[in-house]
């Protein structure tokens, strides 16, 4: 036997939840994940460090969120055959459609990032069926109560936004709260200061762009609607079908949190103005 020690990385991006750690092991089949038996060795919260102990001969590692995303949401690692211990290190990255998944430093073979494209497309077409398909029958029902849309405010666990009466809360991990309609999905991620005390000294401005350069996106330009700060990007599934996303930066008394919008491209140039009206009536009671 040896020892694999693996380091999670202290980030903002899905700080509340804790990763699963699975090893390739056709003897014990607690768990298949991607077509492949697996053991669990533990979780890692973030920012914690654990060591395991594993066989010698080559097998994967798997870093998974949780049971229901574990196809499309995981992080795959050889370990090459030997007795040599073993450091790993890594980090969850800001990518709602692979429900902000872990990433493993270094790990760029060409078969992991085909495993991270093949993951990232399912993920999206998992989170537009969610929101589009799914909610189609609550929103059919909600037309039965309401002859038209009226303003509907949420209010819940230190959040408050207000929409229309077309929308329903519903859960989405890794998001703090989400709320849906047929044609636009609203999800809200919230940082908390007492987990993160260096954010204290950011702006909203400097928020939003340590998330955008901390976790990949496409450099997208900063801009304002109401003095609140927000940008844009674009995902497309493997069916050629593209949603826009527009992500909204806060600070209250004691986090920041990321409000984003998303929706079909097509539909968005009509609901630009309803994003930024729905944006100037968040507040945190």
């Amino acid at each position: 036997m040896r020892n694999v020690t693996i380091q999670r990385e202290k980030t903002i991006v899905a700080c509340l939840s804790a990763i699963k750690v699975y090893l390739e092991d056709p003897a014990a089949n607690e768990l298949t994940v991607c077509g492949t038996p697996c053991r669990l060795l533990g979780t890692l919260k973030n920012g914690e460090r654990k060591t395991f102990s594993v066989e010698e001969d080559e097998r994967r590692l798997f870093v998974i969120a949780d049971r229901i995303s574990k196809d499309y949401a995981n992080e795959p690692y050889l370990l090459p055959a030997g007795g040599q211990d073993l450091f790993l290190t890594g980090k969850n990255c800001f990518e709602p459609s692979r429900g902000n998944a872990f990433r493993f430093a270094g790990n760029n073979t060409p078969q992991v990032a085909q495993a991270r494209r093949r993951g990232k497309k399912t993920g999206l077409i998992v989170l537009i069926v969610a929101f589009l398909v799914g909610v189609a029958g609550g929103s059919l029902l909600m037309r039965g109560v309401f002859d038209r849309e009226v303003p509907k405010t949420f209010t819940d666990r230190g959040f408050s936004i207000t929409l229309t009466s077309a929308f329903r809360q519903t859960e989405q991990e890794p998001f703090y709260l989400c709320y849906d309609s047929e044609k636009v999905a609203v999800f809200v991620l919230r940082e908390a200061f007492s987990d993160y005390g260096e954010l204290e000294a950011y702006s909203p401005e400097d928020y939003a762009r340590f998330t955008i350069s901390a976790n990949g996106l496409d450099a997208p330009l900063l801009r304002t609607a109401s003095g609140i700060l927000y940008f844009e990007y674009e995902e497309e599934n493997e069916e050629g079908q593209c949603f826009y996303h527009r992500a909204y930066s806060y600070r209250s008394d004691d986090a920041f949190w990321l409000v984003q919008y998303a929706c079909r491209v097509s539909d968005a140039e009509s609901l630009l103005p309803r994003f930024d009206a729905w944006a100037d009536t968040v507040a945190f009671p």
